[in-house]
Order: structure tokens, then C-alpha cells, then sequence
């Protein structure tokens, strides 16, 4: 029962850091694995010219992978690697390395109004990513401090129909420009089987460059970024075995950072409390 909770209670996100404001249970750990395409035809600059011109139709392969557990009471933490290889780059290569600890202060599965957690990620991304614009790293030594807030909606006998959360972060490198994102999703769940999630995100950085053509590019830390896209996710619960899951963005707006850009995960959680 205990792992069958953790596999409905417990979302994800597409290869990347989870943020839902719900932990999986006690002691239980999850690990998951992502395979992710990402393509982007240009990339939209500050500079004075008409067309964008740094990068054109860069395809991103990746693999992820992450280790989760809650090792305390209300407490979660996250460990996560990715490897990547890029239509610029001659062999495959070491992208990042990331640790994630989060505290819940608030949980509506408990009876709080809503559920509510903080948190602060530190990532590690190599020297050759830092050169990647489809790599979305500030600088040498990330740090980024992050909130969450969600509800669950319609639950009947411990399972939610309906639910709603977001986040919002703030990271910085380099003592340099702050960085802002934020996401909202909504959720639904449907026999605790099929799970569909919609959501939307922006991100905007408080550089003051542009990027240019020709640059040299060492992380967006210094650049004055602005984005937006949308999100959606399917993923099939096999109870009390694991979870597969799809899911893809796109960014339909984006200033200093690559444009129209389309990308695709197809991951799996495997609970090893089972």
C-alpha cells in the first residue's frame, strides 16, 4: 500500500529537479531515468541585427538520472546527474551535477490548507555545457532557492482527483544578476492509473548583456534573458511495480535564449522500497 502511495502521490518533472509541494513516504527511495530530445531552429538575440544567428537548428540528446528519498521527517532530498551530446559537439559529454534538499512545512493530505515547501539546489555543470546556449546554466556554481505551493482537489479515500500547485525560484551565479522562473501546473488523476498534467512557466534573468553574434559564451549568469512555454505530461502507474511516463515542452517566446524550442522525455520511476 505504502508504495503504491508513493507512486501516486509522488510527480515528476520532465528530467529535472522535482519541485510538488508532496514527498513520497518515509525512508522509501525512488530512483528515475529520463532519455530527452530537444531540438531549436534559432536562437533570439539582444543585438541590433533582424534574425537571430547563433546556433541554428540544434538538436540536444540527454540522459538523467536521479536518486530521491525522504531521510527525515519532512525533510526530501534529491541527487541528479545528465550526460549530453549536441549537434556542436563531436562526442557526448558530462552536463551537470545537481543536489537538491527540501523542507515541508505545510501538508493538506495532513489537514493543512495547503501543502508548502522550501527549498535550495546547488548544481555543478561542467566546463563544455557552460559553452552550450541549450544548456540553461548561470555560471561555475549554481545556487538557486526555491518555493512551492499546491492543494489537492475532489480526493475520495486517500486519492486526489484534481490537483493544482506551483513554484517559484530564484537562483544566482558568480555574485551576478538574479535570476527569476516560475511554473503552474494542474493535474488529474485518473483511477490512480493515468495521470495528466498541464502547465505553463516563464523565466526572466536581470543581466545586463545580450548575446551576440559571434560570442563567447560562458553561462547566462551576465545576460538579460526572457522566456515562456507550456508543458504537458502523461505518465502510466503500474501500482506497486513502477511508473513510464512522456512528456514535452515548448517555448513559444524567448529573448537572449534559444526560440521554438520543442523538446521530448520518455523517463521511468522505479520505487526501491518495493
Amino acid at each position: 500500500m505504502k508504495a503504491f502511495l508513493a507512486l501516486v502521490l509522488f510527480p515528476l518533472i520532465l528530467g529535472a529537479t522535482e519541485f510538488a509541494p508532496w514527498f513520497a513516504p518515509l525512508f522509501e527511495p525512488d530512483l528515475q531515468g529520463a532519455i530527452i530530445t530537444e531540438h531549436y531552429p534559432d536562437v533570439s538575440t539582444g543585438a541590433a541585427h533582424p534574425k537571430p544567428c547563433i546556433h541554428h537548428n540544434n538538436t540536444l540528446n540527454s540522459v538523467w538520472g536521479s536518486f530521491m528519498i525522504s531521510p527525515w521527517f519532512n525533510w526530501d532530498v534529491e541527487l541528479e546527474l545528465q550526460g549530453m551530446h549536441s549537434s556542436f559537439s563531436k562526442r557526448f559529454f558530462f552536463d551537470y551535477g545537481k543536489a537538491t534538499a527540501r523542507y515541508l512545512w505545510l501538508d493538506d493530505v495532513a489537514g493543512a490548507p495547503f501543502s508548502l515547501t522550501t527549498g535550495i539546489s546547488i548544481t555543478l555543470p561542467s566546463h563544455r555545457s557552460l559553452r552550450e546556449l541549450g544548456a540553461y546554466h548561470l555560471g561555475h556554481a549554481d545556487v538557486e532557492v526555491h518555493l512551492a505551493l499546491g492543494k489537492e482537489l475532489c480526493s475520495i479515500q486517500e486519492r486526489w482527483k484534481w490537483r493544482v500547485w506551483a513554484f517559484a525560484a530564484v537562483a544566482n551565479s558568480r555574485w551576478d544578476w538574479p535570476h527569476l522562473r516560475g511554473k503552474i501546473f494542474l493535474e488529474r488523476n485518473v483511477y490512480g492509473r493515468h495521470f495528466f498534467r498541464l502547465g505553463t512557466g516563464a523565466e526572466i534573468g536581470f543581466g545586463d548583456q545580450n548575446l551576440t553574434c559571434p560570442c563567447v559564451f560562458t553561462g547566462y549568469a551576465p545576460i538579460r534573458t526572457r522566456s515562456a512555454e507550456v508543458q504537458g505530461r502523461y505518465t502510466l502507474s503500474i501500482p506497486s511495480c513502477f511508473e513510464l511516463w512522456i512528456d514535452t515542452s515548448y517555448r513559444f517566446f524567448a529573448f537572449n535564449y534559444p526560440l521554438r524550442d520543442f523538446r521530448i522525455s520518455l523517463g521511468i520511476l522505479y520505487p526501491l522500497s518495493i
